[in-house]
């Protein structure tokens, strides 16, 4: 802290933002005893996954930082309401994707599902609360109408051998693919007919959204800022929600849009351009680049001309 403090002061900082609880604790702080104008928390998670200690001591910063950026409207509402933070202090700024990572341009299946009559996956740290034992229900309903569907998990984490033993269990060893973690997931969400995420508890989905760019039909449980990511600016869903822990709602979705392929290719597409026109990095950097001048002008003394810099 005493370190970061004497660098702040050293280069002039104007600016300090910080993305995660522990870099929040001291980072705002020394903020703060440097002078800095503009100090602002990230809080890019529901505060509740945060480590208790941490917990503790973000009231504290939430009240010595200039405001706290969130990635969607759900954690918004949870700081406002279960933590007290003003909403007039909370600014909204969307994750962004690089589209020219995530694309639909080539869609080849790999060997192990190239024979599949629908692809279903998820890209995910395999973590409990990812909650893909759901998932893994799910698909054994809809194995039982679509023999050759084939279900892919893209990540690695603690659950993963209880997911493997219960896809052993339900018969889907040769159904159900683990491939652990992906330097490039992009190549196995190109595959992917249907992307699912199961969270029991999340903000705001990278991997959803790239699933998007990539013209997977997204399907998504109901929780945080799913619903915002799925709804187009005229207020259509494009793609589908169900009730998190329900495994029988989520198979009745794959049911439906593995049998009307025109429908989910229509929804897929509408997706997409949902997401390639208002969740592409360039946009993302704008509007972080528009609060940081904002809240410099409102802040600073114009009279200063020093150079600035952030962090």
């Amino acid at each position: 802290m005493l370190a970061f403090w004497r660098y702040l002061i050293l280069h002039r900082i104007q600016i300090v933002h910080t993305f995660d609880a522990a870099s929040s604790v001291f980072a705002v702080p020394a903020a703060r005893l440097a002078h800095v104008p503009v100090t602002l928390e990230g809080q890019l998670r529901y505060r509740a996954l945060v480590p208790w200690n941490l917990r503790f001591v973000l009231p504290i910063v939430d009240r010595l930082c200039t405001g706290v950026v969130v990635n969607c409207k759900a954690v918004r509402e949870d700081l406002e309401r279960h933590w007290n933070v003003p909403r007039s202090k909370i600014h909204i700024c969307y994750n962004g994707l690089a589209p020219e990572r995530f694309h639909s341009i080539d869609r080849r299946r790999p060997p192990a599902v190239s024979g599949a009559s629908v692809v279903i996956g998820t890209v995910t740290v395999l973590r409990p609360e990812k909650d893909l034992g759901c998932l893994i229900q799910a698909f054994a309903h809809l194995l039982k109408s679509q023999p050759d569907a084939r279900l892919v998990v893209v990540g690695d984490g603690p659950m993963r051998q209880p997911l493997e033993e219960q896809s052993r269990n339900l018969g889907l060893a040769s159904d159900v693919i683990f491939t652990g973690a992906q330097a490039d997931p992009s190549t196995w969400m190109a595959a992917m007919d249907i992307y699912v995420n199961c969270s029991t508890s999340e903000s705001s989905s990278n991997s959803l959204l790239e699933a998007m760019a990539c013209g997977c039909l997204p399907v998504a449980s109901d929780v945080g800022g799913a619903r915002e990511m799925l709804t187009d600016n005229t207020g259509l869903i494009c793609g589908a929600l169900f009730k998190p822990g329900c495994p029988r709602m989520l198979a009745n979705i794959l049911q439906q849009y593995s049998s009307d392929t025109g429908n989910r290719l229509n929804l897929a597409s509408a997706a997409r351009r949902r997401a390639l026109g208002d969740f592409t990095i360039e946009r993302s950097v704008e509007g972080l680049a528009r609060l940081y001048r904002n809240l410099l002008e409102s802040r600073t003394n114009h009279q200063d001309t020093r150079p600035t810099e952030t962090v």
